[in-house]
């Protein structure tokens, strides 16, 4: 017992001092000290009793001391608990010192007394700073026998002053003080004889003087004999005392100052002008007298200034003062005028007068010749009238051009600003053409003349006639719609705006159409324009839909399920009735499914062979079935006496009741039926050699040419090949090698599959005998709705180390594969470490993608307003091993690939490809269209592997039509790069946000608006831009500033956006050899303002055409346009062969 007490004893000690002993600081109070008894260990237990202890941590208590270092004396502050803070003690005081503070040292850290905490015994050093001042005597100058000011001031003060005693010491040869200052506060002695004086002053009145005051002002005369130069105002420091309100002394920095005895020559340049003689000997601190004004031929002169070029300062002869030598140049203003010629409209047959008149000039006129040219197709002139005998004109109207020829012969009437030189009367000929005619004046034909006889400086505005067109009547025919009112009055050549769309039960308006019937013309409201009266008539499309009843396979005994959806409609369906008759002897309905609660009823005869369904909306059409919904589900049993083959499933269209769809009017709508069919399969169906659809790791067979074969096909369990494996053609730079693939066809869910296994061995052999960047090319004619290539880890990596590219070639589409880009090293590590290369499957698809794809594409065309111009192909790139599969889809630059354009369809109507997401959505990819061997071929580079389809979406605004932007702005549109402020409006002049300016450029470069990289703090996960910010941040494409903010609201210059444009363009791999900047930026006369940072963008960018400047220059600090933008983006993209010039569009 005595040793298992001792035991305990020792162990609550060890356990007591351990924690205690490490821990530092911790909170007074009982700490609980226990065992645990699962480690407790007594060696007789039968009388052992355990019980817990506590350790009572009292609280430390320190002092802390205050060293007021001269100060005041601060109280001590006692038993402070250790850990926590203390109160600010008052603030010591010292007599010409201002206190800053307590510091744990003499001159060191500043005590916080909010945050900082007492744990120890402490001493706070008062820190304090001393009272000074800087005291400044003025500089003056001025000639013998005048009088100079010169003020002593406090130019910089810590503390106020209230009282001074100072001697300022001058040379009495030169200068003499005039006057005693009147001050009742300061006392003043002179002493001119020995160059002294003395100043002494006391604040009586509770008002120190601060920093900026004037201590007092000294009233000198500057000698008249005195000699010219400077002469020194000095204070001896014995002789300076200056005190606070405490009657300490202050510590004083003294500048000195001087008096300047100058006399002053004035010269003036007249600057090619008449000779002006120049004034000497000017006092200093006085004005001059104005000189006679120069001449000068052609000019008139302005002004005398300070500067010789565009001087900003006039000199103002009765104020301003010379106090130094000085030059004035005359400034001149070039004679000049406007003449402006008038603009005026009429209607064809009509007279009008023209003026010709000076709406601007400087001097007047004394001479005039000027020759005006006008369209002789449009115009005739019937007169040309003057303004006095002094005028001359002639004509020809078969050339179409006029001269008039005026001179003030006497010189003392010339034209002036407000006269008209001339008039021409003008007839409009019958057969013009409406739209403006210019009036216009070569350069080299016009010459105006002072009364000097000096040729003007004249701008020349030219004039217009404004043909008129005639006025037009619109109607409109809504056959059988509602009813539209006519539009009357439309001037020829215009648009007009498009009217409200009339109505018809069950039926959707299409559109205005120039014919009645099947009118092939569709009247563009925003293009075409009425030059004659005019009918629109009404185009209408019947609401119809079309039924797919789905198709399936099956054995026999099994269960299958049927779906029956809406294919495709224009409008949504409100209620139907269906029946569907089946193979009575095969199939059996085990379930009918409806895909709504309410207003749904099916019924079914297995003994008969038919199915009735019926539906209609119960929310009184506000919830309708659109495509791509299913309408029901039916669950068949395939019989097991059922033969092999298609059991069609069918449906009596024209028997009344059978197949019934009606819209929201209750109007029968327009219906086609696509049938269905259950194809009972044969269970005699051999094994295929290879499983394509398997997501796990398929075997690659050593040699692809004699593929093994299963040694049962009589019990399958995969997909039946369709062709027997055999050798594919691969061709490897140019040339055919038959051994390197194996390929078999099979059949996965009713859809044909070729796969083509490459062999590693046979393919690492062909790349070794061949030079990098080699072109692995499998082409595959046969016309299958899927094709996949296998290749292992080993197989991928070998064509990596020598840059090669995968080429696909199938009828679906091309796929062009770097090697690299798959990066396998990547996809290793994230099947795991160990994992060999060679156990590796690699996955490279090509598919058409399937229903339910082409479904979302037309519904995301009808909401987008765009068609679609090919189905959805699928590329997608996999990695398997051991039951895991890793997907590649994303790539580190653009990967080509070639879609084939359905035979028949126009190349010149597809815009570009697009991505269809899996929410439905759509956006852009780079696309252009190539041709070869007379057949055409969209050309896609994506950074992402997806679904992609081609587009039809042309795309104009009207406030472009005549804009130099237009064809950028329109195409960039229409690829869905860029976005309007409405259908109509895009607003090319205004400018862009930092926010636009991403969305735009992540999407021209083809990836999806949906990141949430970016961390900025101005930038909320709502924000319309959110998506996009973070995408172009993920890229590396923009920064934020250092605040953490993007401020994507702000408005970017062109600087700034160039720069990102510079990130995207290596994006591209659209970058040149070094640069010179300099070099490049040189030929702009505004180079040097652009920023350093944004020289190489700004370089690069004009060494690729994305900007060629303008007659003002680069304009590198102004903001970027929405017009700009689009410009900018398009040359881009087309530089770096990414998009074509958009003329398809």
């Amino acid at each position: 017992m005595m040793r298992l007490k001792k035991w305990i004893s020792i162990l609550l000690v060890v356990m007591l001092l351990m924690p205690f002993g490490t821990m530092g600081y911790a909170e007074p109070g009982d700490k609980e000290l226990r065992v645990d008894p699962d480690h407790l260990s007594v060696e007789d237990s039968s009388d052992a009793v355990l019980t817990s202890g506590k350790v009572t941590l009292e609280e430390v208590l320190y002092t802390v001391t205050f060293n007021s270092q001269g100060g005041s004396e601060v109280a001590e502050i006692a038993d402070v608990t250790s850990g926590k803070t203390i109160s600010e003690p008052p603030a010591p005081t010292k007599a010409g010192y201002t206190f800053e503070g307590w510091y744990t040292e003499a001159a060191g850290h500043a005590w916080d007394f909010e945050e900082n905490k007492v744990t120890s015994d402490l001493t706070l050093y008062a820190n304090w700073t001393r009272h000074s001042a800087k005291i400044k005597i003025g500089s003056v100058s001025g000639s013998p026998g005048t009088e100079v000011n010169v003020p002593v001031t406090v130019i910089e003060s810590t503390y106020g002053i209230s009282a001074y005693n100072l001697v300022i010491d001058f040379d009495e040869e030169t200068l003499k003080i005039l006057d005693e200052i009147t001050d009742d506060d300061l006392q003043w002695n002179v002493n001119n004889d020995a160059g002294s004086l003395e100043a002494a002053w006391f604040d009586a009145d509770d008002a120190p003087m601060m920093e900026g005051d004037t201590l007092f002002t000294l009233p000198f005369l500057i000698k008249e004999g005195a000699e010219l130069g400077d002469t020194a105002l000095t204070v001896d420091t014995d002789d300076l005392f200056v005190w606070d309100s405490s009657a300490e002394k202050m510590e004083i920095t003294l500048i000195p100052g001087k008096v300047t005895v100058a006399l002053y020559t004035v010269t003036f340049d007249s600057q090619g002008g008449s000779a002006v003689k120049e004034i000497a000997d000017v006092t200093s601190g006085t004005t001059i007298n104005k000189p006679q004004a120069p001449t000068k031929a052609g000019y008139t002169f302005e002004g005398w200034y300070t500067e010789a070029e565009e001087g900003s300062h006039a000199w103002d002869f009765e104020e301003d003062k010379v106090t130094s030598d000085l030059t004035l140049y005359a400034k001149w203003t070039r004679h000049s005028a406007e003449i402006e010629i008038g603009s005026v409209s009429g209607k064809p047959g009509t007279k009008v007068s023209v003026p010709v008149t000076v709406t601007e000039s400087t001097y007047g006129i004394s001479k005039y010749d000027l020759q005006i040219d006008f369209d002789e197709e449009s115009l005739e002139i019937s007169g040309i009238t003057g303004n006095d005998d002094r005028f001359q004109s002639n004509k020809n109207n078969d050339a179409g051009w006029l001269e008039a020829l005026w001179k003030d012969h006497a010189g003392d009437s010339p034209m002036v600003e407000g006269d008209t030189l001339f008039t021409v009367t003008f007839d409009i000929k019958e057969d013009a053409e409406p739209g403006d005619t210019a009036l216009t004046v070569d350069t080299d034909d016009l010459s105006v003349w002072d009364w000097s006889a000096e040729e003007m400086e004249i701008t020349l505005i030219p004039g217009k006639v404004t043909v008129e067109a005639k006025q037009y009547t619109v109607a409109f025919d809504s056959q059988g719609g509602s009813e539209v009112d006519d539009i009357a009055d439309v001037t020829s050549g215009t648009t007009i705006n498009k009217p409200q769309a009339p109505t018809k039960a069950g039926y959707t308006f299409e559109g205005w159409y120039t014919e009645a019937e099947e009118g092939s013309h569709a009247w563009d409201f925003e293009e075409d324009k009425v030059t004659s009266d005019l009918t629109l008539y009404a185009k209408w499309t019947r609401h119809s839909a079309e039924i797919k009843i789905g198709s399936v396979s099956g054995k026999p005994g099994t269960e299958v399920s049927v779906p029956v959806t809406v294919y495709a409609s224009t409008y949504g369906i409100s209620a139907y009735d269906l029946q569907i008759d089946f193979d009575k002897d095969s199939l059996e309905v085990s379930g009918v499914t409806g895909n709504l609660e309410t207003y749904y009823d099916s019924h079914y005869d297995n003994q008969a062979g038919w199915i009735k369904t019926s539906w209609i909306d119960s929310n009184a059409g506000d919830t309708p079935i659109m495509a791509g919904e299913t309408l029901f589900t039916v669950t068949f049993i395939i019989k097991d006496n059922s033969k092999p083959g298609d059991k069609a499933l069918t449906v009596q269209t024209s028997e009344p009741g059978r197949f019934s769809f009606t819209d929201a009017f209750n109007v029968e709508m327009k219906k086609t039926l696509i049938s269905g069919k259950v194809t009972v399969e044969n269970p005699g169906n051999p094994n295929p050699p290879v499983t394509p659809g398997n997501p796990g790791t398929p075997s690659v067979p050593s040699n692809p040419s004699t593929p093994s074969v299963p040694s049962n096909p009589g019990t399958p369990n995969t997909p039946a090949p369709v062709n027997p494996p055999g050798g594919l053609q691969v061709i490897v730079n140019g040339v055919v090698k038959d051994q390197i693939a194996a390929g078999v066809t099979t059949n996965e869910n009713g859809k044909s599959v070729l796969t083509a296994t490459i062999d590693p061995a046979k393919l690492a052999d062909q790349l070794n005998q061949s030079a990098d960047k080699s072109r692995v090319v499998i082409p595959v004619t046969a016309n299958v709705d899927k094709v996949m290539v296998l290749l292992t880890g080993e197989a991928v990596k070998g064509m990596e180390n020598k840059q090669a590219v995968l080429e696909i070639q199938t009828p679906i589409g091309t796929y062009k594969l770097p090697a690299g880009q798959i990066a396998i090293d990547n996809i290793s590590s994230k099947l795991g470490e160990q994992v060999k290369l060679s156990d590796i499957v690699v996955h490279v698809e090509i598919t058409k993608s399937g229903e339910a794809a082409e479904i979302l594409a037309r519904a995301a065309a009808a909401q987008g307003s765009f068609e679609v111009a090919a189905p959805p192909v699928t590329f997608n790139v996999t990695a398997s091993y051991n039951g895991s599969t890793v997907s590649v889809d994303q790539f580190s630059s653009y990967v080509e690939r070639e879609i084939p354009l359905p035979a028949g369809l126009d190349h010149s109507k597809v815009t570009t490809a697009a991505v269809l997401n899996s929410d439905g959505s759509v956006r852009h990819v780079p696309t252009y269209i190539t041709t070869r061997n007379g057949n055409h071929f969209a050309v896609v580079n994506s950074l992402t592997n997806s679904d992609y389809f081609l587009i039809w979406n042309p795309k104009t605004f009207a406030d472009v039509e005549g804009h130099w932007s237009k064809q950028a702005v329109n195409d960039m549109a229409s690829r869905m790069i860029v976005k309007g402020m409405n259908e109509n409006q895009y607003n090319p002049n205004a400018v862009i946000t930092r926010a636009e300016l991403a969305a735009i450029v992540v999407r021209a470069l083809g990836l999806e608006e949906n990141s949430s990289s970016a961390s900025f703090s101005d930038v909320k996960p709502g924000d319309w831009y959110a998506g996009a910010v973070g995408k172009a941040a993920e890229y590396g494409l923009i920064e934020g500033y250092d605040n953490g903010t993007f401020a994507p609201n702000r408005t970017i210059t062109r600087q700034e956006a160039l720069v990102i444009m510079a990130r995207a363009m290596k994006e591209a791999n659209l970058q040149a050899d070094e640069v010179n900047a300099d070099s490049v930026l040189s030929p702009f006369a505004d180079q040097a303002q652009v920023a350093p940072w944004a020289k190489p963008a700004m370089a690069a960018a004009v060494k690729f055409g994305l900007v060629q400047g303008s007659n003002k220059g680069l304009m590198p600090a102004g903001n970027l346009t929405r017009a700009e933008t689009a410009a900018i983006v398009q040359r881009f993209l087309m530089k770096a062969s990414l998009i074509d010039n958009g003329n398809n569009n």
